[in-house]
C-alpha cells in the first residue's frame, strides 16, 4: 500500500484545476498523503520555459520531486491525467525506482494511435475559439467545452493566465510522445469512454502496450 501519491495535470492545466478531486480522494483514503507539481510554464512554474519534449518536462519535475523531504517520496505512487499520463510513463520508464505504481487517466501515445484518435478533429473549432477568446474567463469556458461533458453554470476555479507560446510548446511535446519500450511497474489505466478530446481506443492501446489493468 502506498503512503504518498503525486498528481500531475495535463495540457495548460495547473494543480488548482484538480478542483474537489483531492478532497474526495482523501475521504476515501484518509491516510494517503497527496502531492502536486505544476508543469514548467504554468501555475507556480509559469516563469520557466515549457520544453518541447515530454522527457525534458519529466526531468524538470523529477528534480523538483527529489528536492522534497524523503518522507514525502517514501512508498509513493504517480497519477497522471492526459498529458500528465504521458509524463508519468516517460518518468516511469527511465526512473522506475521512483514510484511503486502508476495510475494513468486517459493516456495516449503517437506510436500507438493515429493523430485523429489523439485529437478529436471536431474540437478544432473550440481550440481556435479558446486561442482567440477576448478574456481569461471566455478562454476557460471554451477549454471546458473541449474537456467536460457536463454543462457548468460557472467556472469551478479561478482562471489563470498563461502564454500561448507555452501552450503550443506543450502541444508539440504531447504530439511527439511515444510509449515506453519497456515497462515493469504495476499500472492501472482509467479510460473515459466519453472523453471529448481523445478516443477511448487510444487509452486502451496504451493499456495493452504496458500490460496494465483497465
Amino acid at each position: 500500500m502506498i503512503k504518498n501519491l503525486l498528481l500531475l495535470r495535463g495540457w495548460t492545466r495547473t494543480q488548482g484545476h484538480w478542483g474537489d478531486f483531492p478532497g474526495r480522494l482523501k475521504r476515501h483514503l484518509p491516510k494517503l498523503s497527496l502531492h502536486f507539481l505544476d508543469l514548467p510554464g504554468f501555475g507556480t512554474e509559469a516563469h520557466r520555459p515549457s520544453p518541447r519534449s515530454i522527457w525534458e518536462i519529466a526531468d524538470h519535475l523529477r528534480r523538483s520531486w527529489l528536492d522534497r523531504d524523503p518522507s514525502s517520496r517514501e512508498k509513493a505512487g504517480l497519477l497522471g491525467i492526459s498529458m500528465g499520463a504521458m509524463i508519468a510513463m516517460n518518468w516511469g520508464e527511465r526512473y522506475p525506482e521512483d514510484f511503486e505504481n502508476f495510475i494513468l487517466i486517459n493516456p495516449s501515445a503517437a506510436d500507438l494511435s493515429p493523430f485523429y484518435d489523439r485529437l478529436n478533429l471536431f474540437q478544432i473549432d473550440n481550440f481556435l475559439r479558446a486561442a482567440l477568446a477576448p478574456s481569461l474567463k471566455a478562454r476557460e469556458e471554451q477549454v471546458l467545452r473541449i474537456c467536460v461533458n457536463q454543462k457548468l453554470e460557472e467556472l469551478p476555479y479561478e482562471p489563470a493566465s498563461f502564454s500561448k507560446l507555452q501552450a503550443m510548446n506543450q502541444l508539440i511535446a504531447a504530439s511527439r510522445f511515444r510509449a515506453p519500450r519497456s515497462w515493469s511497474k504495476p499500472t492501472l489505466v482509467l479510460s473515459s469512454i466519453q472523453d471529448r478530446l481523445v478516443a477511448a481506443r487510444a487509452h486502451h492501446a496504451v493499456a495493452f502496450k504496458l500490460r496494465a489493468s483497465v
